[in-house]
């Protein structure tokens, strides 16, 4: 397992409605009842024994993507490991309406739903808050199982999820004896990519133990193209320069999770997981400026180096203890945390060699948190399946920071040490009642405190909020076809602050202006809050294929957005509540067999899906008052084929269309379209023996270019930026182990 928890529940423990007695049950008694009936009328009409022929009653296989009133939309380990990613933050950009969000060279960003910026959609690992410095570049896939797409809010997991959550489900000492060996060598740029994995599992009685262990290297060389302007209020450009940008660095990382499991009785059980990770990045940086104004062209450099040590751990222990009345009872314990030290240095120097900006800091990051979560499932009572649970954390952060600057006037030399505190509360109750048997309800209510703090020279700083979170979710097959059915969701999330955005301390910038303000916190800041409604149809066409169309509206109140203001001859940038949001947008999913549509073509397995989504700021003038980052439209395509009983073969094409939006009353962003075209092939000498997988990952656009532009008293400035894009190949060997 990666990560504390502390919310909601654990898939591995949770009941899912798997085939049951009481389901195979009612199919059998719907199926028998028309027969029964008829056998009922034959015997009150004739007092001779009538023989009927056999009936033979074939339950439909369960398909929980299908039958769970609650929408869950499940990628599976085999297919996330198509393509021979060996880091989960890959292979999620595959996945429909999920967008992996660039946070630089060397690493990506945030994992984003439904096109809006990633703080929108909830990130979950096994059911539970992801931990305090959870991030997905250090989650290798081998330590994965599948990935859930929930686009509603539940009531047994957080509800801060607006755009919906992903929860990332890693893998359990519960599954099949054997294992597997993976060693991988990439190359992007002449950059080299190695790693190499290894998980296995043995049982022994009522004894599962697992591990898995994992290494990489991941090397960068990346260069970017920028330009700034500055115009006057006429238009008139007044100081304009253009430079370039070199990145270079590295990140090594590795990491083992050792999990042990025991079977009790009735179906009970009693898991230990455990993850730890040590990783260390290093970044050089580069840049030159040539500037022009009414004087003489000047040009300034900057060199600037980053270093980054870390080391995570989390535990947890899971117990599951079933009654006789086959009523359950599930808890879990879980401790962690992570050390960090950090080193940053960067000086901008004049074409003569004059110092005009100097910048050094020394950090240690210290990380730990805890969290207690449970839940009570009693007996099934008639058609409802209630459950009630809790979940508390403490996650406590203390940053020892020295910092040096000098700069546009500035000489500060400051202790920006500080301590912040985060502790959750919630409890829940639900209910799924299946009405009739084409008609399923799920209702839940959830109560979430939170509790932020934060000391620091400057003083303590304390913000408390609340939510209570109703939800209602239905599932209605329609008459004459089991297979089409309708689904409609009402919710209520929210979002809250991040702790960056609480703290008051500013971070002073380098090259202060409005392209690069200082940064400061706002300890005023409340969560945004949502009430949302989800329709969906569905037509499932065979096992695993479907047709899917859906919509979605949210009106949310208490937007965060940042405000960039002039004070003190310095610009800076904080977050503030700001009006109102309605977001909206429509998605299509097709899932089946190429050979559905044309009887005649190979079987070539195909999955499309097509997004769009827009939004509406409220107090900000349009057009392209849309939420920050919102992506307008989004399409992807896959097809795999298998070729013969060695080889198989496949492709996903995805496209992000431009975005523009206007944050702001004085500034507007903009980001060009985006395509990747990922290829594999994978040879299997023999059934059962060792693989070698091919595969690439190509651009489609030779250039990633992104523009701000930004209003002020005195006029105008706009800065634009180009990045160039590289091929990746990738060659993966896996051994499986029995």
């Amino acid at each position: 397992m990666i990560g504390a928890v502390t919310d909601g529940v654990d898939p591995g423990t949770q009941p899912r409605r798997t085939p049951r007695l009481h389901t195979f049950s009612l199919m059998v008694a719907c199926g028998l009842a028309p027969v029964e009936a008829w056998a009922q009328q034959i015997d009150a009409k004739s007092p001779a024994a009538t023989e009927l022929d056999a009936v033979n009653v074939v339950a439909q296989p369960y398909d929980a993507q299908r039958d769970e009133t609650i929408l869950r939309v499940v990628m599976e380990k085999e297919e996330l490991a198509r393509f021979g990613d060996d880091r989960l933050v890959d292979a999620l950009r595959r996945m429909p309406g999920v967008s992996v969000r660039e946070a630089g060279p060397g690493r990506r960003g945030g994992v984003a739903l439904r096109g809006l910026a990633d703080g929108y959609a909830q990130i979950l690992v096994d059911g539970q808050r992801a931990p305090p410095g959870f991030d997905l570049e250090s989650v290798p896939m081998v330590m994965v199982e599948r990935i859930e797409v929930i686009p509603s809010a539940v009531a047994d997991a957080s509800t801060q999820g607006i755009a919906g959550t992903i929860n990332f489900v890693m893998s359990s000492a519960y599954r099949r004896q054997g294992g597997e060996v993976i060693v991988a060598l990439g190359n992007s740029a002449g950059s080299l990519l190695p790693s190499a994995s290894l998980s296995r599992t043995l049982r022994s009685g009522s004894r599962t133990s697992a591990i898995d262990v994992s290494v990489s290297r991941r090397e960068y060389d990346t260069r970017i193209r920028r330009g700034e302007k500055v115009l006057d209020s006429f238009g008139n450009v007044v100081e304009e320069r253009e430079g370039s940008r070199v990145i270079a660095g590295d990140r090594s990382s590795g990491s083992i999770a050792p999990r042990v499991a025991l079977d009790l009785a009735r179906g009970g059980s009693l898991e230990v997981r455990t993850f730890l990770e040590a990783s260390g990045a290093h970044r050089d940086t580069r840049s030159t400026w040539i500037s022009s104004m009414d004087t003489a062209p000047s040009v300034a450099q900057s060199n600037g180096s980053n270093a980054i040590d870390v080391v995570q751990m989390q535990s947890s222990l899971d117990w599951t203890h079933v009654f006789a009345s086959t009523a359950r009872f599930s808890s879990r314990l879980a401790v962690g945390g992570n050390r960090e030290r950090a080193h940053y240095a960067e000086s901008v120097q004049a074409d003569d060699g004059r110092l005009l900006a100097e910048e050094v800091s020394e950090a240690r990051l210290r990380v730990s948190g805890w969290s207690s979560s449970g839940k009570y499932m009693p007996a099934r009572l008639g058609d409802h399946s209630f459950q009630s649970g809790w979940s508390i954390s403490d996650d406590q952060r203390t940053e020892r920071s020295e910092r040096a600057f000098s700069g546009g006037g500035l000489r500060v030399a400051d202790d920006q040490s500080f301590q912040a505190g985060i502790r959750r509360i919630a409890l829940y109750s639900q209910d799924e009642w299946e009405v009739t048997g084409r008609f399923s309800v799920y209702m839940g209510l959830r109560w979430e405190q939170l509790d932020t703090s934060s000391r620091s020279d400057d003083g303590e700083v304390v913000n408390t909020s609340d939510v209570i979170s109703p939800i209602l979710q239905t599932l209605w097959k329609l008459p004459g076809n089991k297979q089409r059915q309708v689904r409609i969701s009402l919710s209520s999330t929210y979002r809250a602050p991040e702790l960056r955005q609480l703290v008051a301390r500013p971070y002073l910038s380098l090259d202060n202006g409005l392209m690069q303000p200082d940064l400061i916190g706002n300890a005023g800041l409340t969560p945004e809050r949502a009430n949302g409604v989800d329709l969906g149809f569905e037509q499932h066409l065979a096992e695993k294929a479907k047709v899917t169309v859906s919509a979605y509206i949210r009106n949310v109140r208490d937007v965060i957005r940042d405000d960039v203001q002039l004070e003190q001859n310095r610009w800076v940038s904080r977050p503030v509540n700001a009006g109102r949001a309605r977001i909206w947008g429509v998605d299509a999913a097709i899932k089946s067999s190429l050979q559905r549509f044309f009887k005649q073509a190979p079987d070539i397995q195909i999955n499309a899906s097509l997004a769009w989504n827009d939004s509406r700021v409220s107090g900000v003038p349009g057009p392209d008052n849309r939420l920050a980052s919102q992506t307008p439209w989004q399409a992807r395509a896959s097809a795999d084929y298998k070729v013969s009983p060695h080889w198989k073969v496949g492709g996903s094409l995805s496209v992000e269309a431009a975005r523009r939006s206007r944050t702001s009353l004085r500034e507007w962003e903009r980001e060009s379209s985006r395509g990747e075209l990922d290829l594999y092939a994978l040879w299997t000498p023999r059934p059962g023996g060792a693989r070698v997988r091919l595969s690439s990952t190509l651009l489609l656009a030779s250039d990633q270019q992104s523009q701000r532009y930004v209003l002020h008293e005195r006029g105008a400035a706009v800065a634009d930026s180009r990045r160039r894009n590289e091929l990746l190949v990738r060659l993966r060997w896996e051994l499986p182990l029995n």
